[in-house]
């Protein structure tokens, strides 16, 4: 269920009209945020059998599992030369001109990233961790939502 905002946040950046190099940017690093909550395929494909359901084989255990990490890098890296050949910084400058940043859902934002962070590493808690990334990802959709229909 978590990753619905970004599901829809995807949709609302395809669905722009205006300022389409900042919208097909945003949708890369949304699709990037779902891969992530999939453990890049591991969470449907590399479950262990007779485990609860939420552990995985690392890469490592597969012949080409390094591949996993190789192709995460080139997205990553293709996503910053898209935005680098289309120039994106001009994109972005004239967006923050016509629509203000929503700061308190940035700052909320940054607030819950902080707590998923430290729940994840420092306590067994995922409850906490995982209704922090469903607010930073709901967050996120409406931060989206914001611009689209402002520069739309």
């Amino acid at each position: 269920i978590s990753i619905l905002p970004l599901i829809a946040g995807i949709v609302l950046c395809i669905k722009s009209k205006n300022h389409k190099v900042f919208f097909n940017f945003i949708a890369l690093i949304l699709f990037l945020a779902i891969a992530r909550e999939f453990s890049y395929g591991r969470v449907p494909f590399c479950a262990i059998e007779g485990s609860n359901g939420h552990e995985f084989y690392p890469w490592k255990h597969y012949k080409y599992g390094y591949l996993a990490n190789i192709f995460v890098g080139i997205y990553i890296i293709s996503g910053i030369i898209y935005a680098l050949i289309n120039k994106i910084w001009l994109d972005i400058i004239e967006i923050f001109k016509k629509v203000p940043v929503p700061f308190w859902s940035f700052l909320t934002t940054f607030v819950c990233i902080f707590i998923q962070e430290i729940y994840e590493h420092n306590f067994e808690n995922t409850v906490v961790e995982e209704i922090s990334e469903f607010i930073i990802y709901t967050l996120t959709f409406c931060i989206v939502w914001i611009y689209y229909k402002k520069l739309n």
